[in-house]
């Protein structure tokens, strides 16, 4: 009768990649096959042999005696074997001794799933940058980029854990750099793959600066070299040609020259090419791009009538217009300082705006730019024009007569004046177009004196002023009294205030009629209800002097 005996396992195993762990009965492997080994020594064992519980694995005995105490396992299909960064697996060894008695022992096999070293081919590369196109060969690993000493120069990586890095290096040459994936669970369980490329250096050249040209066909193009030595050629739209010189001969053969007039045959400005300058040292290509913008004059029109342009007593000329540009843009300029253009001095349509410092002839003209395309409008003359003022000296002092009045003209904005002077009755008219006006008055009497200023555009403007003189006394103009509110915005009464006593007042009006009268008046307010809108002289006599205050009205 055979007897089963169940006893620990002793091995050996000759695999470098094995290691033993310090669980007892287990290895690990790191990879794919291993050969594991059974110590017979001393077992009296006659015949034996291995099993592993896992139908991926396959066993092919190591030794040829009836032992089979040392046996190759393989992993069948390791795509299917492997749903982890590793899988363990329990074997087996069986083996009868000289007694008949069947003895079993078992080995716990740890296997790690290997990176697979997966040959890239070397390259070249023009420039000191390249992507490694590499991946990872099993779902549970990790990684690192390094590069080896030796190389020319030093490496500088996106992502050192990435596979899909992006390289950069410092100086041109030929470089190794060594990719190692390992086994997220067992780093020392790793595989080694090698990128070798020569980074050569690449033509770089100048096409030059971007050119704009006004009104012409033709430009002059030069492009830098890389170095010395270095040869290439033009390139560019369909129809470009090349000449030997502006408006000289075709010369196709110059497109091979880095500096060269070319021709924009279709003449049809407001264009942009682009020519490209490349070269080529046998290995790489290199090249550079010069945008030429081939640009016409917009004309520059104002559209606003340029007649009568006068501006009285505002410092605003509303819409004036001109034609925008369909290309490019415009501004309005004007000869004197501190004008505004609303809404802005690019609008074809705007208000000019002037600086009240600066009334008088402005020269306005709207530039239009395309490129380096100017063009300049005529002018469009504004004058902008202030109302006139009249105004005199009213400080009149009369000790004796007979006595030559002169009094002072200190009108403003006029062009010229006319001076007008009559007594109460109007018996006495004289006339005056002198700048200051001179009277000779010999009779005691109620004058008055008329100054109106005119402008030569803005109209004109009126100052009266009324005064007596007596036989025994001079009354003077220069008035004490105060009219209050003046000017009058609302209601029908002006307040006087005055240190005299008011015996009578006149009301006169820009004519000089005498429109209200009011005798041995003794109220301190006037009534003025009656009166509209505009300009009157309010006279009041005392008992020392007659005085007048202007008075406006603006209900």
């Amino acid at each position: 009768m055979k007897k089963i005996v169940f006893f620990s396992l002793m091995f050996l195993y000759y695999n470098s990649i094995i290691s033993q762990q310090d669980v007892k009965n287990q290895i690990t492997v790191c990879g794919n096959q291993t050969i594991i080994t059974y110590d017979t020594t001393g077992t009296n064992a006659v015949d034996g042999y291995w099993i592993c519980h896992d139908p991926n694995l396959i066993l092919v005995p190591f030794d040829t005696s009836p032992l089979h105490y040392s046996t190759y396992v393989f992993i069948n299909h390791p795509e299917n074997f492997f749903l982890n960064p590793y899988e363990d697996v329990y074997c087996y060894y069986h083996y009868d001794d000289t007694q008949l008695t069947h003895h079993i022992d078992s080995i716990l096999v740890r296997f790690y799933q290997k990176p697979l070293c997966l040959s890239k081919v070397d390259t070249l590369i023009c420039g000191k940058s390249i992507t490694a196109n590499f991946n990872y060969t099993i779902e549970h690993s990790t990684g690192m980029w390094y590069s080896i000493s030796g190389n020319p120069g030093t490496a500088i990586f996106s992502d050192i854990n990435s596979p899909n890095t992006n390289i950069t290096v410092s100086n041109y040459g030929t470089y190794t750099f060594v990719w190692k994936e390992m086994n997220s669970e067992n780093s020392a369980c790793f595989c080694l793959d090698t990128l070798i490329v020569n980074f050569v250096f690449p033509p770089m050249p100048d096409a030059g600066i971007d050119i704009s040209i006004c009104e012409s066909p033709w430009a002059y193009i030069c492009a830098t070299p890389t170095a010395p030595g270095f040869t290439g050629s033009w390139s560019g739209p369909t129809g470009i040609q090349f000449y030997d010189n502006i408006n000289g001969n075709i010369a196709p053969h110059y497109k091979d020259s880095p500096c060269v007039w070319i021709r924009w045959p279709y003449n049809n400005y407001n264009d942009t090419i682009t020519m490209y300058w490349t070269e080529f040292n046998g290995i790489c290509y290199g090249y550079d791009s010069v945008n030429i913008y081939f640009h016409s004059i917009i004309p520059a029109i104002i559209i606003t009538n340029n007649v009568n342009n006068k501006i009285c007593g505002d410092n605003v000329f509303h819409n004036l217009e001109a034609y925008p540009p369909q290309v490019g843009y415009g501004y309005w300029i004007d000869n004197i300082p501190n004008t505004t253009f609303a809404p802005h001095a690019n609008n074809p349509n705007v208000d000019v705006i002037i600086d009240t410092s600066y009334y008088g002839i402005h020269n306005i003209q709207w530039i239009t730019v395309n490129g380096p395309c100017r063009d300049t409008s005529d002018v469009f003359t504004i004058h902008f024009m202030k109302y006139p003022i009249a105004l005199f000296d009213t400080n009149i002092i009369i000790n004796n007569l007979p006595y030559n009045l002169i009094i002072q003209n200190l009108s403003q904005n006029h062009y010229y004046n006319e001076w007008f002077f009559w007594n109460a009755d109007s018996t006495t008219v004289m006339y005056s177009n002198q700048n200051n006006y001179s009277i000779n008055i010999t009779e005691p009497d109620c004058y008055n004196i008329m100054l109106i200023a005119y402008s030569m555009f803005c109209g004109a403007d009126t100052m009266i002023h009324h005064f007596c003189i007596s036989s025994y006394q001079e009354l003077s103009a220069e008035a004490p009294f105060k009219l209050f509110p003046n000017p009058l915005n609302n209601g029908d009464v002006v307040y006087i205030s005055t240190t005299e006593h008011v015996y009578d007042i006149n009301v006169w009006d820009v004519y000089g009629n005498c429109i209200l009268t009011y005798k041995q008046y003794s109220y301190p307010y006037l009534p003025v209800n009656s009166l509209k809108n505009g300009i009157y002289f309010v006279e009041i006599r005392t008992s020392s002097k007659v005085q007048t205050q202007k008075l406006l009205i603006t209900r």
